[in-house]
């Protein structure tokens, strides 16, 4: 293996940490944003109801 070869193998490696860590971050603030807003659901009889976390 040349030094080249090393090198890129390790910045692929880094590259795709950090693209996971990346993701996952993403899907965190998704998530925690999901319970910032209030949910309005509408019943089959015609009840509305809202979903307030606060």
């Amino acid at each position: 293996m040349s030094f080249d070869l090393v090198v890129a193998g390790i910045s692929i490696g880094i590259g795709l940490m950090n693209a996971g860590v990346v993701a996952g971050m993403y899907v965190h603030m998704v998530r925690s944003t999901r319970n910032i807003v209030c949910t309005v659901r509408a019943g089959e009889n015609g009840e509305v109801r809202i979903d307030d976390p606060f």
